[in-house]
């Protein structure tokens, strides 16, 4: 295995990282700094040496972008994926038991790093059943309650995956709902189970939902978070009491 490597090819990765900068960069800020870097290298060995360490390790060349003075735009991205043979589109292929599907038109392609949903005990080690401890202004568990709560990323992942039944029960009677609450731990008591058809709902009750209608209020702004258009709750009672 060799221990340094030649002055063309240590060239030719230089001008390739250089080369992709500027096509991103107009400023050259990026440009100059990686120059500047290689020019740290004084022999050959030593390059060869950074880039062995570079190529195992986690580390990346990475932009240094001011908003509206250097960023790159999409032309600029497209013209640099094209310098360094990278595919940013390509067809999407199908293909069931009787046929194959190919997509019309090419679409866009990149990395897409997932995240897991489920909290595990390397993460946290600790969990809580108990709901006793909640905020007074939105009703939310708190505290050592808090472990309790459904994560942001659960949230996206019931909502991708269309488990609306769920959310309901997740973000009704298990969350801010007192009322719905009451009612679920009423029917589990007397009936040994509940069932979500049979809970009222009625959005007046939702604590979190009306906290946040306040604070719009306080800043000027009406919502129909709670309200329709921008009827008064007792207005919208009066019109209901009407129609009957």
């Amino acid at each position: 295995m060799p221990e340094t490597i030649s002055t063309d090819k240590r060239k030719q990765i230089e001008d390739m990282v250089i080369k992709t900068f500027s096509i991103l960069d107009k400023s050259d800020i990026n440009t100059e700094k990686y120059k500047n870097f290689f020019k740290k290298f004084s022999t050959n060995k030593e390059f060869y040496e950074w880039v062995r360490e570079f190529l195992d390790g986690d580390d990346n060349f990475y932009m240094e972008i001011l908003p509206y003075d250097n960023e790159p735009e999409l032309k600029d991205i497209k013209k640099a994926a094209d310098y360094l043979g990278i595919p940013l589109e390509e067809y999407i292929i199908y293909n069931d038991e009787e046929r194959q599907y190919t997509s019309k038109h090419p679409v866009s392609v990149g990395y897409l790093n997932l995240k897991r949903v489920q909290q595990i005990l390397f993460k946290k080690n600790s969990y809580s059943l108990d709901i006793s401890q909640r905020n007074l202004k939105t009703n939310q568990v708190t505290g050592d309650s808090k472990t309790a709560r459904i994560t942001d990323s659960e949230n996206y992942a019931l909502t991708t995956y269309g488990n609306d039944e769920a959310l309901k029960e997740f973000f009704g009677a298990r969350a801010d709902d007192q009322v719905k609450k009451m009612q679920m731990f009423k029917d589990i008591s007397t009936q040994g189970y509940v069932n979500l058809k049979d809970l009222s709902s009625d959005i007046e009750d939702r604590q979190t939902l009306n906290t946040t209608d306040v604070y719009f209020l306080g800043l000027g702004i009406n919502t129909d978070l709670v309200t329709p258009g921008l009827a008064l709750k007792r207005t919208l009672k009066e019109r209901k009491n009407r129609n009957k």
